[in-house]
């Protein structure tokens, strides 16, 4: 993968949001680890970044004891120190999409998508940018399982629509469908999407991947994060909403290693 794409969990906006959930950031961007105590022990996280996580800058930030995961983003030099880690412990995507932005992306969409949208424009529904307010709200009412429409809204709320993009599908004045990005350098990652049942008969879903685009190209963005695409140690249920990214994305980014140590 190109050397100026890299994850959103190692950009400067997503390590503010940490912090404001509870976990305190420690590095910089790109060699980010995040750590969080329970009681006398740490829990420290460091996402997709080659930097092996340095114990002396974790104890340096005032936790002594407890345990790292690491899941290097392309590195595979892995010292003997570290204990490898199944994917179905690891709570982290192990597959992701990456879609390039060029003006002429419709012609990479495959055949369902193209039709997709074509219903979409001929639904009479609209789409436009919106706050993350309003996303809230349709997302309130959206088909997305209880916990789920909670967790999404949690975390919307944390970030609070800094470095981020809202595109909203409108039909007869209610928002029927929602897509939710962060920015960071060039490139905008998925962060959360929802659809009502009447936002999945216009195919609301298609038409804010096409605005999502259209903004990318306006604003000079060069990358599409379009976050965990499913292989086999996922649930089942996630299946059905990853073929629906794959009929946008150009790339898959495969996490090879995952692993644990004590300090």
């Amino acid at each position: 993968m190109n050397a100026d794409y890299y994850d959103y969990w190692q950009s400067s906006v997503y390590a503010r949001y940490m912090e404001r959930i509870g976990w305190r950031a420690i590095g910089q961007a790109r060699s980010y680890g995040y750590a969080f105590r329970i009681g006398p022990v740490a829990i420290v996280k460091y996402i997709l970044t080659d930097a092996e996580p340095d114990i002396s800058s974790i104890r340096a930030a005032g936790f002594r004891h407890g345990m790292i995961y690491w899941a290097p983003w392309q590195r595979a030099d892995i010292s003997a120190s570290w204990h490898t880690l199944p994917q179905s412990w690891y709570v982290h995507d192990w597959r992701q999409g990456v879609s390039f932005v060029r003006t002429d992306y419709l012609d990479h969409w495959n055949v369902r998508a193209r039709r997709n949208l074509r219903a979409f424009r001929a639904s009479g529904a609209a789409l436009r940018e919106g706050t993350w307010r309003e996303y809230q709200e349709g997302l309130s009412r959206s088909l997305l399982p209880k916990d789920l429409r909670w967790l999404f809204s949690r975390k919307i709320d944390a970030m609070r629509g800094e470095d981020m993009a809202f595109f909203l599908v409108e039909l007869n004045g209610l928002v029927v469908g929602g897509l939710a990005t962060l920015e960071y350098d060039s490139i905008s990652a998925h962060i959360s999407a929802f659809l009502t049942k009447e936002g999945k008969q216009v195919n609301a879903g298609t038409a804010c991947i096409d605005a999502w685009y259209q903004y990318a190209i306006r604003s000079g963005i060069r990358y599409l994060h379009f976050g965990g695409v499913w292989n086999k140690t996922d649930p089942k249920e996630w299946q059905g909403f990853s073929e629906f990214k794959r009929n946008f994305i150009d790339k898959e980014l495969e996490l090879e290693h995952a692993c644990w140590r004590l300090f």
